[in-house]
């Protein structure tokens, strides 16, 4: 599995700079009527398994975490480990694998209150020879929980449609720069073609898109739509309602209330 502590500072500062970047910046408005509240938004794609309770399977997040000084161990949100708040978890659904229409893709990532000093993502191509990276990058962690954001940059190949892709988030717990005995989470990612009756774009979405993009079990269309939503317009009750659903659908609501931080 990849370790990012190759990447020099000019090269971090680069790859942050691009994966904040890289997003729509314009959407369509929604209106709170539009939305049938309860309704599921999201439906995992034939043969995925269904949504269930997930924090015994260590799929979404790591086996351990960065030790806390006592200061946060005493705080309600990091005292148990049995809340899925304490843990860094990439957002995905239940088997931590997800399709996308989008040939650069954006991935979620829930950070917590840490000690860990830097994230590292990495993008890999899982060959017969071996593995590629794709795409990597590093970012300083938030001071405050949430959600971040990490987007592959157009300078980047396309991904394969039909390809199954790896991906890696790891915490620097003591340095800078991650080492072996960092915490890591992967997850798997699928590019697919675009069905005749789903027209993707970047630049602007509607919330038709954004339930056809559900229905059709593509997690990570749906979830950088919303995510993007939330970023944006906050205040937006219809959008915290699409939200809400869609973490509910893979059971991951216990996070719809931290911000989406970049």
């Amino acid at each position: 599995m990849p370790r990012l502590g190759v990447i020099g500072q000019v090269g971090r500062e680069v790859f942050r700079a691009a994966a904040i970047a890289a997003e729509p910046p314009v959407l369509l408005p929604i209106a709170q009527a539009q939305f049938p509240t309860g309704n599921i938004l999201f439906s995992p794609p034939p043969g995925q398994d269904a949504p269930k309770n997930a924090r015994g399977a260590g799929r979404r997040r790591p086996e351990k975490i960065c030790p806390k000084p006592i200061s946060i161990l005493e705080t309600p949100v990091s005292s148990s480990p049995d809340t899925t708040k304490a843990w860094p978890t990439i957002l995905t659904p239940v088997d931590a694998r997800g399709l996308t229409i989008a040939s650069h893709p954006t991935f979620l990532i829930y950070i917590p209150e840490t000690t860990a000093r830097t994230l590292e993502f990495a993008l890999v191509d899982i060959t017969k020879q071996g593995e590629q990276t794709v795409y990597q990058m590093q970012m300083p962690i938030y001071q405050k929980p949430g959600i971040v954001r990490i987007s592959v940059p157009e300078t980047i190949p396309d991904l394969e449609v039909g390809k199954e892709y790896e991906w890696y988030v790891t915490l620097a717990c003591k340095n800078e720069q991650s080492d072996p005995n960092d915490y890591l989470i992967k997850g798997k990612i699928q590019r697919q073609l675009m069905a005749k009756d789903i027209t993707y774009r970047s630049q602007k979405i509607s919330l038709e898109e954004i339930q056809h993009y559900g229905k059709n079990g593509l997690w990570f269309d749906v979830s950088a739509a919303l995510a993007l939503l939330r970023r944006t317009q906050p205040q937006d009750p219809a959008v915290k309602s699409l939200w809400v659903q869609l973490l509910r659908d893979v059971d991951l609501e216990e996070l719809s209330d931290f911000a989406v931080l970049n």
